[in-house]
């Protein structure tokens, strides 16, 4: 059942709508294959540049592996009276209808909007253990598929981790919005295995590197901060394998090609970071007037261009590091991050 805020106690109650959760169904063809040429030191064989590295990200990621239930600190104690967020630059702070409400009125819809949030970082890390696992047959070389055997068994404690967290802080989980659904479809039942890399690689990780970076940081729940601290190492790792990767396989790429793949990863990013449907979303919860808080909230990004910023500067680093960075992108990319009111 849907879960709503009740505004006058600042409780869960139960809605009588039920929520659907229709599962993301795909089919894919992909050209494998396997592997013969393996890396055999005394017949003379050497590897490559790129080989060499892959192999040393494979033995980091040996070496940090990580357990969610051993290393993480699951006291849930502060969830009761703490927001989940330390932050004095909330743009809700500023919205009249907001301040209105009492204090735990106010702590209820925090842990809503987080739960919200947290939701859809859980579906994308699935999305990036089923891309990871689609991808582990389709790298070119051993030492990429040792890689991307690691990212596997990485995302799966990632969504383990995500998983426990929602859990222990009696968060639901709602389904994914449309562009985050329609981007996992996609990305899945692409043929093309430098599509599902780049979303995947670039993408997703890009993403989720600026986006964990900033609720680390302001994070007040010990166990979510903990958690995306190793999580942000295992990240670190795959952006690094991900764009030499990409780079290599995009050297024979024509300029166009170039710009239509640079084009629709940051078009697919500037959905996913949208906050629209996710405001609408707040709205209908709480019962507000949905396009008067989408105003408010466009109002407080063009005041604050450096949110816009921070998020998509690993995007813009990562496209630039797999050759994607066109000029007619970057001055999207300015554009962007330097709204205006017109």
């Amino acid at each position: 059942m849907k879960a709503v805020i009740n505004m006058d106690t600042g409780t869960r109650v139960k809605d009588k709508r039920a929520m659907s959760h229709t599962n993301i169904s795909y089919a894919t063809t992909l050209h494998n294959t396997f592997l013969l040429g393996y890396l055999d030191h005394n017949t003379g064989t050497s590897a490559t540049p790129s080989e060499a590295r892959q192999r040393v990200l494979y033995e980091l990621a040996n070496a940090r592996v990580w357990n969610v239930q051993q290393h993480i600190d699951w006291d849930m104690s502060k969830r009761s009276s703490a927001f989940p967020e330390c932050k004095s630059d909330d743009p809700l702070d500023t919205y009249p209808p907001y301040q209105s409400l009492s204090r735990e009125q106010r702590h209820a819809l925090s842990w809503l909007r987080h739960a919200m949030e947290l939701s859809d970082i859980l579906h994308g890390e699935q999305a990036a253990l089923l891309l990871s696992a689609q991808l582990l047959s389709v790298v070119p070389n051993a030492a990429a598929r040792l890689f991307m055997s690691s990212q596997v068994s990485d995302e799966a404690r990632h969504v383990d981790f995500f998983t426990q967290y929602m859990v222990a802080a009696k968060l639901p989980v709602s389904p994914p919005n449309d562009q985050l659904a329609r981007l996992i479809h996609d990305a899945l039942q692409s043929p093309d295995w430098r599509y599902k890399f780049s979303v995947c690689q670039v993408l997703i990780e890009s993403l989720a590197l600026a986006r964990f970076r900033e609720l680390k940081s302001i994070s007040s729940i010990p166990a979510l901060q903990q958690g995306l601290a190793l999580i942000l190492q295992d990240e670190a790792r795959h952006v690094k394998f991900g764009t030499d990767t990409l780079h290599e396989a995009f050297t024979e790429l024509t300029p166009e090609e170039r710009e239509l793949r640079g084009s629709h990863l940051l078009h697919s990013a500037l959905l996913l970071i949208d906050t629209t449907h996710s405001s609408a979303a707040l709205a209908r919860e709480v019962r507000w007037d949905a396009a008067h808080l989408r105003l408010h909230l466009r109002q407080y990004r063009i005041r604050h261009p450096e949110i816009a910023r921070q998020r998509l500067r690993q995007l813009s680093l990562n496209m630039s590091s797999a050759g994607l960075m066109t000029d007619n992108i970057r001055k999207r990319l300015e554009r962007i991050t330097n709204p205006t009111n017109s």
